[in-house]
């Protein structure tokens, strides 16, 4: 749970949002550990008298997905975050290969509406990403290309590398 409480003594919006957040992993659904359900969600309550935008959805469902991961493979389904790719979210798919300490994904999808989080097809996002894993190195390179009913939205590429 959090609660965030803004006060602003020179305007009339002032704040007080309480969040409650619901993160599921279920992990090796099947006999064989290869089959997973993931679900994060949150409930925001109001508890002034202002907000600062009505229009925002209370309720948001960041991942509501079924993994199959099994022996150099991966496979998503639902809403996701693809794997290597956590600032991008798809109603989609999400699949790759992987070998020794590296791995290759491809995802697409259509994108949650951004202002009211809902499904709706003139959101897409397609991309790919690539990653390196050692034990002391991890560093991705990942492409996306959003688009709106059709035509570019965004492309951007997203690169992370860290070590320990």
């Amino acid at each position: 749970m959090e609660d965030y409480y803004s006060n602003d003594s020179s305007s009339s919006y002032d704040f007080n949002f309480l969040t409650t957040r619901l993160r599921l992993d279920a992990t090796k659904l099947n006999s064989s550990g290869t089959l997973s359900f993931h679900f994060d969600g949150r409930e925001r309550t109001t508890l002034s008298s202002g907000d600062y935008s009505s229009s925002i959805p209370a309720t948001r469902v960041e991942t509501l997905d079924l993994e199959y991961s099994g022996q150099g493979v991966w496979f998503f389904t639902g809403r996701l975050r693809p794997k290597e790719f956590p600032v991008e979210r798809v109603d989609g798919v999400d699949f790759g290969v992987r070998a020794s300490n590296y791995g290759l994904g491809v995802f697409a999808g259509i994108r949650p509406n951004p202002y009211s989080d809902s499904l709706n097809s003139s959101f897409t996002a397609a991309g790919t990403y690539v990653y390196y894993r050692k034990d002391t190195l991890t560093a991705n390179l990942a492409f996306a290309h959003d688009a709106y009913e059709g035509a570019t939205d965004r492309e951007y590429i997203y690169s992370q590398v860290t070590y320990f």
